[in-house]
């Protein structure tokens, strides 16, 4: 469903790194969200199942559930199949958990003290870090580069801070400042935010 976006990130990478055999973790993040592992440059996963409902979560979706739990909604509230999907997509994720879909209001909630706000956004930092950290084990750490892009990927100055402060068991580091320097509404719009020290350099593009 992101599938374009994948792509042209892959194809952009390889330009970059100079080599087309790129191993890629991409991290498309933005009302809706899908990550995908590149492995030789082919894209060998991604978070999105049948339908964009499934992996991380997102502004409207659950992402991933245990899919007994729609059974049970049906049983205890005599919704249908239709009205439970319905919810599922349009009044979950960070809107059914914080009551915002936008990541920037939810963070302007957390500002104000909201505890949901601060659950909301810690489960859907962990959502994006577990499968970041599983596609680098399925590239055996051999990872080229990390990117983030799409709304919250490109403009999430925290958002990025934090997905990969959690990554630091991995040896990737966050260079602070170059990260809060680039935004789409800020001069520079894309570059490398990790430290020279990191084992995997992680770019907005």
């Amino acid at each position: 469903f992101h599938g374009t976006s994948h792509k042209y990130i892959t194809e952009e990478m390889k330009t970059r790194l100079n080599k087309d055999d790129v191993n890629l973790i991409i991290c498309h993040i933005g009302s809706g969200g899908s990550l995908s592992c590149i492995k030789n440059g082919k894209s060998i996963d991604t978070t999105m199942g049948l339908t964009p409902l499934d992996g991380i979560m997102m502004g409207t979706r659950s992402g991933s559930i245990d899919a007994s739990i729609i059974e049970y909604i049906m049983r205890e509230t005599g919704m249908s199949v239709n009205d439970v999907t319905n919810e599922l997509n349009k009044n979950s994720g960070l809107l059914g958990i914080s009551g915002f879909a936008d990541c920037r209001d939810v963070e302007e909630a957390l500002a104000s003290g909201s505890e949901n706000a601060h659950l909301a956004l810690q489960m859907y930092n962990n959502r994006v870090v577990n499968y970041i950290a599983q596609y680098y084990l399925e590239l055996d750490g051999d990872v080229d580069a990390i990117i983030f892009t799409a709304g919250v990927g490109e403009n999430g100055v925290e958002f990025r801070e934090n997905i990969i402060n959690k990554l630091a068991p991995l040896g990737i580091e966050l260079n602070k400042e170059q990260n809060s320097k680039i935004a789409s509404y800020k001069d520079i719009h894309e570059g490398i935010i990790s430290s020279p020290d990191s084992k995997v350099p992680v770019y907005v593009i």
